[in-house]
């Protein structure tokens, strides 16, 4: 797999780092054409539309309960969107992508920002270290949540992946509504995540609603709902890269998309 090395120039901004899943319907019927994009941004303000990425691309699936589709194998390096083909399912699904390592250089200055953006409390730069760039290494873990017909019986959403950083849904969605809550528990390397931010973009009418929580002990956030419409829980959990020759730090970056039914 290349090594991907990605420097500041290339983006507008440096933080818009946040890759998502994006159906063009959640709920599909059996005539319709499973379409997905994948979105990068920051805050559900896209910058660009990713194609598919074959040597970036480590698993791209579609998980039900009772089949796994391999896409990988079903699709063409730079398709776009990532996906779009019909699929004979019923019930919830799945779907998931895990990206391989891409690298980034950036200064002291614009490490600290990315930092307190992101809300990175455990992370301290010495001062009096003087760098002229900061190395990082990140990978992505993506999910969404979508349903064939109406049937929203099932568990799938809180389907463990092994994941090196994996959101799990302990709530339906679909059976969700304004009002309730919907409870996301955060795993790295297979233990609960403790007292990590975590952040529900929801999308109104083109407005975007933020909200912030910490994980508890079991690692699980919390987040009221205050709208039907599309949902993104996401976070990103940094640490240093040790004994890495090519990268001061490594970062991982979840998120996982689906949506409340308007009742």
């Amino acid at each position: 797999m290349k090594k991907f090395l990605v420097f500041l120039f290339v983006f507008n901004l440096v933080y818009s780092h946040d890759y998502w899943l994006h159906p063009k319907k959640f709920v599909l019927s059996k005539e319709d054409t499973l379409t997905i994009h994948l979105y990068v941004g920051d805050k559900l303000n896209i910058e660009i539309e990713r194609e598919f990425q074959k040597d970036m691309t480590e698993k791209f699936e579609i998980i039900t309960n009772d089949t796994i589709i391999n896409l990988l194998s079903r699709l063409q390096d730079k398709s776009l969107p990532v996906l779009s083909e019909k699929f004979e399912l019923e019930g919830l699904a799945l779907v998931a992508m895990d990206r391989g390592w891409a690298y980034i250089e950036l200064s002291q200055k614009d490490f600290e920002e990315y930092i307190r953006h992101e809300g990175i409390e455990n992370i301290k730069i010495s001062k009096s270290v003087k760098k002229k760039v900061e190395r990082e290494r990140y990978r992505r873990y993506i999910k969404s949540l979508i349903m064939f017909g109406d049937k929203v019986e099932g568990e799938i959403y809180k389907k463990v992946l092994n994941q090196r950083l994996e959101i799990i849904l302990l709530k339906n969605p679909f059976s969700l509504k304004i009002g309730d809550e919907v409870e996301a528990q955060v795993l790295f390397e297979g233990k609960p995540l403790v007292n990590k931010t975590v952040m529900l973009y929801s999308l109104v009418q083109g407005k975007v609603f933020e909200q912030n929580v910490k994980t508890d002990k079991n690692g699980v956030a919390k987040f009221k709902i205050n709208n039907s419409g599309f949902h993104l829980i996401r976070l990103v959990h940094l640490r240093r890269c040790e004994k890495c020759s090519d990268a001061d730090w490594e970062s991982f970056w979840a998120s996982f998309s689906f949506e409340i039914p308007q009742r």
